[in-house]
């Protein structure tokens, strides 16, 4: 019996398992040898866990009673007239597609039992399966073994033909961070039905059908369900198996540094008070960089969501990171999840005869399912943060922060640098060709030295302090109602007094040397923002006459939704730029109208620069 470690995939043929882990026989082959390593080159093998309880004996030739609603009890090995009846109760296997749910042969071809209609017996479930259990979070490395459950899901068969394409599993319920698949026993067993497991440029491959014909053995697979999954055409036989839900029950707390990383956490607090006073070292020439280096991203090998992402649930690897990180009393630490969203057109395959209009006709059959379509010119991308957590919980004062994490990734790595977790294909539109879109899901670790609590909104720059600072103030009411607990008034005093800090850090040599941008973000503060802000208003319209650009900073400004309120209520310092913008229109209007010229120099196509410059090259020539 061989029994497969790794990272984010756990596998174990047929045989038996003791508490003292004797093992025998072989039938279990994977391609790649998976290891995981902390920071002094440690196994990543915690033992300084809640849960330090060894796995309690389960017999996998002990077989559960199967039940299932409308066929009755079903006796393992699968026989041929039990398969028939389970194949005659069953319906087709869907996959989701988006937010749809499909029906596809070429994607999935499986007949599926749901859990409502099976049983798998009290006895079976109380004790082999928690066994099970244990030892795939052990060899997983979840750090809360202790709360894990699995949940049955499906009772799946795969008669020849039967198939499962790449895909990664959803998150079915709140909690669940893996699947495991139990196979039974099938008279004849299968031929064909490899499940390969990917992640992180690894895999872990699973034979299935290397004893399938054990007269009474069960074999088993686990593996986090963000990791992309296929299982292969079953060419002859038929393939059973129970599939179940991973789910940590409880909230989950956020762990202790494993004992074997003590070296690797002195190493990091000295890192950090290095960190933090070569920061502390002033450099005239650097601007907001000097600040902008006080942020740090550290990938995460799994993806998460917004509702189970957890200091205390997070997977393999990544707990045993984070735990070090938020161990380390000198370093401030969030976890986000980050998004990028990349659209442009497709490489050319002129399908089209452009000179008849027509479509070609050795291409008229041409399949447009968009398979093997590459990205040529990109449209548009985006990076987005989706949540920003601390041990506390959710930072909802972060949502908003449009700071570029995949600019301050440690070592200067690539964020995104994996295929696309998703891609959709639109093909031929009337006049349109076809276009691509990718979307990339990251989750990362976000640090910085915590004597600077505010590096995360300057990195961010001007208007992530104001909306800080803005945050900060609005909430001035309720520190006050609070003043018997001085701890936390003080704190966001301070928090308060950081951010002035770094405004004034940002601004530079003052008003005059902010720019146009920042002007603009700076007035909806001092128009309807807190009262610390709005006091500065008389000053504010002042400095902005003041300037050499104000023609186009009045531009700017007068369509503001604080401004432009401020001015159709009367306000005397809003009316007093209106007045001067309108100055300043009239004067224009007194020079007469403009002389008439092809010229375009600001003539812009998103996404295609060069169209721009081709029309204005053929106007000049005109």
């Amino acid at each position: 019996m061989a029994d497969t470690k790794g990272s984010f995939a756990w596998i174990k043929d047929c045989g038996c398992a003791s508490k003292d882990g004797d093992e025998d026989g072989a039938s279990c082959s994977q391609e790649s040898s998976l290891h995981d390593e902390d920071l002094d080159g440690q196994s990543n093998v915690d033992s300084d866990t809640d849960d330090e309880e060894r796995s309690p004996a389960y017999d996998l030739r002990r077989l559960p009673s199967l039940s299932v609603r409308g066929v009755g009890p079903v006796p393992l090995p699968l026989g041929r007239e039990s398969a028939a009846a389970l194949l005659s109760a069953g319906s087709p296997a869907p996959y989701g597609h988006g937010l749809s749910t499909v029906l596809d042969p070429e994607v999935r071809r499986s007949t599926q039992l749901d859990a409502a209609e099976v049983d798998v017996g009290a006895g079976w479930r109380e004790e082999e399966l928690a066994g099970i259990v244990a030892d795939a979070c052990a060899a997983l490395g979840v750090r809360s073994p202790s709360s894990a459950r699995a949940h049955l899901y499906k009772l799946l068969l795969y008669e020849p033909g039967g198939h499962f394409r790449p895909h990664r599993d959803t998150e079915k319920e709140p909690g669940m961070f893996g699947t495991l698949v139990v196979q039974l026993p099938v008279a004849g067993g299968h031929e064909g039905g490899e499940l390969r497991v990917r992640h992180a440029g690894q895999v872990r491959v699973w034979r299935t059908a290397a004893g399938s014909q054990e007269p009474a053995a069960l074999q088993c697979a686990a593996f986090y369900a963000d990791c992309e999954h296929e299982l292969t055409m079953i060419t002859s036989g038929l393939r059973a198996a129970l599939v179940f839900n991973l789910v940590q029950t409880g909230p989950g707390r956020v762990q202790r540094p494993p004992r074997q990383f003590i070296r690797a956490a002195n190493a990091l607090t000295a890192a950090v008070r290095a960190w933090d006073a070569a920061l502390a070292v002033p450099d005239p020439g650097a601007g907001s960089k000097v600040q902008a280096a006080a942020v740090r991203v550290v990938p995460l090998d799994h993806q998460y969501t917004k509702t189970n992402l957890s200091f205390g649930r997070l997977k393999g690897r990544d707990a045993a990171v984070v735990s070090l990180l938020h161990g380390c009393k000198e370093l401030g630490v969030h976890l986000v999840l980050v998004h990028k969203h990349v659209r442009g057109n497709v490489q050319a395959r002129y399908p089209w005869d452009h000179k008849r209009r027509r479509r070609c006709e050795d291409s008229a059959d041409e399949d447009d399912s968009g398979d093997d379509a590459e990205m040529d010119d990109i449209i548009e991308e985006e990076v987005t943060t989706q949540l920003w957590l601390s041990p506390r919980g959710p930072e909802d004062e972060m949502s908003g922060v449009g700071i570029e994490l995949d600019d301050f990734v440690l070592d200067d790595k690539e964020l995104f640098f994996q295929d696309p977790d998703r891609r959709e294909y639109e093909g031929y539109m009337g006049n349109y060709g076809p276009t691509l879109q990718y979307w990339y899901y990251s989750t990362v670790a976000v640090i910085w030295p915590r004597s600077r609590p505010m590096a995360v909104f300057e990195a961010a720059g001007f208007s992530a302090v104001l909306d800080a600072l803005e945050w900060r103030l609005a909430d001035e009411g309720r520190q006050a109602s609070q003043q018997q607990q001085g701890t936390e008034v003080e704190a966001g005093a301070r928090d308060v007094q950081e951010l002035f800090a770094a405004l004034i850090r940002l601004a530079g040599s003052g008003f005059a040397a902010l720019g146009a941008g920042q002007i603009v973000a700076l007035s909806k503060h001092v128009f309807a923002g807190a009262a610390a802000f709005r006091a500065h208003l008389p000053a504010f319209c002042a400095a902005v006459l003041d300037r050499p650009d104000r023609k186009e900073l009045l531009l700017a400004l007068l369509p503001e939704v604080a401004v432009a309120e401020a001015v159709r209520a009367g306000e005397p310092h809003a009316m007093t730029l209106a007045e001067a913008m309108a100055a300043q229109l009239e004067a224009v209007v007194a020079r007469g109208p403009p002389a008439p010229s092809f010229e375009q120099p600001d003539a812009r196509v998103p996404g295609y620069p060069q169209v721009g410059t081709s029309l204005c090259n053929e106007m000049r020539m005109q």
